[in-house]
């Protein structure tokens, strides 16, 4: 997590096969989408994508990164969110 106030949390559910994880990024989505005026659907987009990012980071334990890109001929032309093995993470739209 780049910011202390985000946090990512894993939970179990004792005697059961459900577990998961909680995953809050306000303030590093805050951070991507500063410098740039989007409308509120490219801004909740580009959040959507750094959370799956990061859920899928903590839950495959891979070392390196994982980048997932959306690509459009419409008017969101790509839409890229990257996690590495730390939970770093960084987005962008365009």
């Amino acid at each position: 997590m780049q910011n202390s106030k985000d946090t990512l949390h894993r939970f179990i559910f004792e005697d059961t096969d459900i577990r998961g994880n909680y995953v809050r990024l306000n303030h590093t989505i805050e951070d991507a989408t500063q410098h740039q005026a989007l409308p509120i659907n490219l801004h909740m987009a580009l959040g959507e994508l750094m959370v799956a990012s990061t859920l899928l980071v903590s839950t495959l334990k891979l070392e390196g990164s994982l980048t997932l890109q959306i690509q459009t001929n419409g008017p969101l032309k790509l839409l890229i969110a990257e996690c590495n093995e730390n939970l770093g993470i960084r987005g962008t739209v365009k």
